[in-house]
C-alpha cells in the first residue's frame, strides 16, 4: 500500500491558510508535531489521493478494495473487507469477509475505526441504508466515512436501470432483501437484449464462461449477485440520496467534502461521524 511522504512546505502552506504566517522552520515543526492532523501536505495526482491525504488518518477499514485499495499516507493504514469470494474484481488479501449491508456486519467492530472507505461499492448493495448504518456503527466519534460512487451517465446502467427514490431505500432498510427478485429481473431483462461484449463491459469484472452461460439462461449465480448495479444516479442524484440518508440517521453524520472526480467520472463524498 502506498505510504508516500513527500512533504512540501509550499503545498502545506497554500492548503492550510491558518498556518500561512509561520516561517518555514516553524511550519515544518508544526507538521512533524501534528502528523495526525487532517491536512494536505504534499503533491497529489488525482481526487482520490487528495481526499485521502486530506481526511484519512489513523486506523481504518476499506470495503471492496479489490486490486486497487485507496492510497494512504503517513502512518495511516486500513484493514480490507470484501464479500467477493470469487475475486471477480481482483484482489486476494481480505482481512475481514462479509457484506457491508448485512444487518449484523457491525457486530464485533463497533467504534473500532478512525475512518471507513467504500469505493464503488454502495451502488451494488441490496440495502444502501443498512450499509451506511454499518459504516456509522464501526466508525469512531469524529471519524471519517469516505464514499465514492459511479456517475450513471458514464455507464451502461443509464440504458436499463430504473430510477429509485429514497422511499425505495427506506423499504430496503426496513425489509432487507425484499427487492432481490426485482433487481435481478431488471438486470436479466437487460441481458436478454445485450451481447457478451456489452455485458462484460458494463460489469468491468473477470467473468467466467460458466457465469456468462448462467445469466444467458436467466439465472444469476448467488456468488455473483453482489456485483450487479442495483441503484445508480448522477452526481446530483447521489448528493440528494446521501443528504436524505444523513437526515434519516438523525444527523449522526455531516458532510465535510463533496466533489466530482473527473479522472474516472465518479462522485466523491466525505462525512464526519457526529454520533
Amino acid at each position: 500500500m502506498p505510504n508516500r511522504y513527500d512533504f512540501s512546505l509550499d503545498l502545506y502552506r497554500s492548503y492550510n491558510l491558518d498556518l500561512a504566517h509561520l516561517s518555514d522552520e516553524s511550519l515544518f515543526a508544526h507538521f512533524l508535531a501534528n502528523q495526525r492532523d487532517q491536512r494536505v501536505y504534499a503533491k497529489t495526482d488525482n481526487t482520490v489521493e487528495f481526499l485521502s491525504m486530506r481526511w484519512l488518518r489513523g486506523d481504518g477499514f476499506e470495503v471492496g478494495a479489490g486490486t486497487h485499495p485507496t492510497p494512504l499516507y503517513g502512518n495511516t493504514r486500513a484493514l480490507l473487507s470484501d464479500c467477493d469470494n470469487s475475486h471477480a474484481f481482483g484482489g486476494v488479501d481480505i482481512d475481514i469477509a462479509g457484506s457491508i449491508d448485512d444487518p449484523d456486519f457491525w457486530r464485533g467492530k463497533q467504534d473500532n475505526f478512525d475512518f471507513v472507505i467504500a469505493s464503488h461499492v454502495l451502488e451494488h448493495v441490496d440495502s444502501l441504508l443498512l450499509a451506511i448504518d454499518n459504516m456509522l456503527k464501526i466508525t469512531r466519534h469524529n471519524g471519517i466515512i469516505y464514499i465514492t460512487l459511479p456517475d450513471i451517465n458514464f455507464l451502461h446502467d443509464k440504458y436499463w436501470m430504473p430510477f429509485h427514490d429514497f422511499q425505495h431505500h427506506i423499504r430496503e432498510y426496513n425489509h432487507p432483501k425484499e427487492n432481490l427478485e426485482l433487481h435481478d429481473n431488471v438486470f436479466l431483462d437487460f441481458i436478454k437484449s445485450s451481447d457478451d461484449a456489452t455485458i462484460k463491459e458494463s460489469i468491468h469484472a473477470n467473468l467466467s464462461d460458466e457465469y456468462m452461460e448462467s445469466i444467458s439462461n436467466g439465472h444469476i449465480p448467488e456468488a455473483y449477485r453482489f456485483m450487479h448495479h442495483k441503484h445508480n444516479y448522477d452526481f446530483s442524484g447521489w448528493l440528494d440520496i446521501l443528504h436524505q440518508s444523513k437526515n434519516f440517521f438523525s444527523n449522526r453524520i455531516k458532510f465535510v467534502d463533496a466533489r466530482y472526480g473527473h479522472e474516472r467520472m465518479d462522485c466523491h463524498f466525505v462525512f464526519q461521524v457526529t454520533k
